[in-house]
C-alpha cells in the first residue's frame, strides 16, 4: 500500500543469516586448520628411539624397588594421619552438641 505512494523508497534488508553461516564456516575451517595442522605436517615414518640401556646390578634394582615401596608407605601413613586428625577435629565439634537436651533423643 505504501509502496505505491510517490517518493517511497524501499530498502534492501541485509541477509544476516547468510553472514552468520559464512562466519561459522570460516571459524570451523580455522579451528580445524589450527588444531590438526601439526599432525598433517608430521612425518609418520620416524623411528621410535630405543630405551636406554641400564647398567644396574640386581642388588641396585632391588634397592630401588624397596625405596619406592617405602616412599609409598610413608605417603600412605601421612594421608592416614591427616584423615585421623580431621576425624578428631570433627568429633571435637560434634560431641558438645550432644550435651544439649533438645538434640539428645
Amino acid at each position: 500500500m505504501y509502496s505505491q505512494l510517490p517518493g517511497y523508497v524501499t530498502t534492501k534488508k541485509p541477509n544476516a543469516t547468510g553472514w552468520l553461516l559464512v562466519l561459522a564456516l570460516f571459524s570451523a575451517a580455522g579451528f580445524v586448520t589450527l588444531r590438526y595442522a601439526p599432525t598433517f605436517s608430521k612425518d609418520t615414518r620416524t623411528e621410535t628411539p630405543s630405551p636406554p640401556a641400564l647398567n644396574a646390578s640386581m642388588g641396585d634394582t632391588e634397592d630401588l624397588r624397596v625405596r619406592l615401596h617405602l616412599d609409598h608407605a610413608v605417603a600412605a601413613q601421612k594421608q592416614a594421619a591427616a584423615a585421623l586428625e580431621r576425624s578428631h577435629i570433627w568429633l571435637d565439634r560434634a560431641l558438645p552438641s550432644l550435651d544439649d537436651r533438645p538434640l539428645a533423643v
